[in-house]
């Protein structure tokens, strides 16, 4: 049982704490948004444009928010950077074709909202 102990730390997986909950509210409306873009997408063919915008929207307020709570203006900048990379690399993939103008707005929008889990600074949040 101790080695088991050991490979699984059941407390850190188990552990919810207030930091939890920070990082939870975006996986939340993110996964909400897609789940309504894709109903659009199989029954009309199109993903609205408000739901883009309200994912730009969303993700830019919220960096913002966790910038101000935590101090550290990381969050806006890697929010910025990684919005713009995944955009150019979106407007690449619509312009061979591989996908619609709505696809390349709805990943821009989850890269934004998204974006401290491509970051050092979550996974030291994390740790704490």
């Amino acid at each position: 049982m101790y080695f088991f102990e050991t490979i699984v730390n059941f407390d850190v997986i188990l552990n919810f704490n207030q930091l939890d909950i920070y990082f939870l509210i975006p996986i939340i409306i993110v996964m909400s948004v897609l789940l309504i873009s894709c109903i659009y997408d199989l029954k009309l063919g199109i993903i609205p444009n408000y739901l883009s915008k309200l994912l730009i929207v969303f993700g830019i307020i919220y960096n913002v928010i966790l910038a101000v709570i935590f101090s550290n203006y990381y969050f806006i900048i890697n929010a910025i950077i990684l919005g713009t990379i995944i955009f150019f690399i979106s407007i690449f993939l619509w312009k061979i074709r591989f996908w619609g103008g709505g696809d390349l707005k709805l990943f821009t929008g989850m890269a934004i909202s998204l974006a401290y889990f491509s970051s050092p600074l979550f996974i030291s949040l994390n740790c704490m």
